[in-house]
């Protein structure tokens, strides 16, 4: 799986599964990492079966030492033959997971791996990394066969969206030479419908797929990559704080919004100001900051000759002055709120304060917009 938060990136979860020549449904290897900036977590699975431990008051509890020993026997074998006993597979699901990181990290994707775990237990132990970490999205990039019980603990854990990438290796088997281990290269897509069908049991919907090739199929790499950016947008919005300045402009409906549903749906938060709270801020401007700010606004923005905008006119100095203090203000406010976003819209009263600074926040903001800190009017 891959995984993507704030500051790390992408967790990557990569399930390998061999099936026995005995046994019906054998391990699982998979591989995490996690976090866009993303860490990134190797999981393997072993798919051992678990037998229930016999009561005191059962016949048969004079055999459990003997059962006990079989099933250890038991257990060890299985996760010898998942890791080993089908030469050659799991170095090569290895070496396409491989290849499915580094395209990740060749689009800034930082990786960590946990390297390979041979039984289920690990599972329960992913999603607990995972929360650790903080990610923000799980990308399950499934290999081979995945057990869907090697699955769901891990999406449980880790508590965030979740995308199912399914790539085997080639279009095709080479059918006249089909051997196992080929057959299990090309053997991932058999074990969605079970992972979907046990995620959805647990009311946990996947925000979406992408069936594949690993090489040569760049329309599926086109849409994992999307993902990768949309990651990214979830990671910021997650964790914003945005900063809300008076109210929503009334001629617009559709602007109309619930600050608490962005904070349930995000896990974000809006924080609520006041008009007072920046107008404070700009009586506290020195004019050593001003004249910092004016060489900012001159090196940054053009001032076209008089004339050509005949309803504007040209910029009067007092006017850009008085732009140049708000906007120093609006950085303080920044900063005092620890806010990553500003949203306004303020009417003011018959040429009020507030109603001179609501007016001039356009450079200021356009300011801040190009650093990465997205201010908008007319919220």
């Amino acid at each position: 799986m891959i995984a993507l938060s704030p500051t790390r990136g992408a967790a990557c979860f990569l399930y390998d599964d061999d099936h026995a020549a005995h046994s019906t449904r054998d391990g699982v290897q998979q591989h995490f990492p996690v976090n866009l900036r993303v860490t990134h977590t190797s999981i393997g699975f072993a798919n051992v079966a678990r037998t229930h431990p016999l009561s005191r008051k059962s016949p048969l509890s004079s055999l459990q030492p003997q059962l006990r020993q079989r099933q250890d026997r038991r257990v060890r074998l299985r996760a010898s033959h998942v890791l080993g006993a089908v030469s050659g597979l799991r170095d090569k699901l290895i070496g396409h997971q491989t290849h499915f990181e580094n395209r990740l990290r060749a689009h800034g994707v930082h990786i960590v791996s946990a390297g390979l775990i041979d039984e289920s237990r690990p599972a329960f132990e992913a999603g607990e990394m995972f929360r650790r970490e903080g990610i923000d999205f799980l990308i399950c990039y499934v290999s081979t066969y995945a057990i869907s019980s090697g699955v769901l603990p891990v999406v449980q854990r880790a508590g965030v969206p979740l995308l199912i990438v399914s790539l085997q290796p080639n279009k095709a088997m080479d059918y006249a030479n089909g051997t196992t281990v080929m057959q299990l290269e090309h053997d991932n897509a058999t074990s969605l419908p079970e992972m979907c069908n046990a995620l959805r049991r647990a009311n946990i919907e996947p925000v979406g797929m992408v069936v594949g090739t690993l090489h040569d199929d760049e329309r599926a790499w086109s849409r994992i990559f999307d993902w990768c950016k949309i990651a990214r947008a979830y990671a910021a919005v997650r964790s914003a704080r945005i900063g809300m300045i008076g109210h929503t402009y009334e001629g617009m409906l559709d602007m109309n919004f619930d600050p608490t549903m962005f904070d349930a749906k995000f896990g974000m938060h809006a924080e609520h100001l006041e008009m007072d709270d920046l107008a404070v801020r700009v009586a506290q401007v020195t004019d050593e900051q001003i004249e910092r700010k004016l060489e900012e606004i001159h090196a940054l923005f053009d001032f076209p000759e008089p004339g050509a905008d005949p309803i504007a006119g040209p910029a009067k100095p007092e006017d850009v002055r008085w732009a140049a203090q708000v906007a120093c203000a609006i950085d303080k406010l920044f900063k005092d709120f620890g806010l990553t976003a500003l949203t306004y819209y303020y009417r003011g009263l018959d040429g009020n304060l507030n109603e001179r600074i609501g007016a001039t926040f356009i450079v200021g903001s356009s300011l801040l917009t190009g650093q990465g800190f997205p201010v908008a009017g007319g919220a």
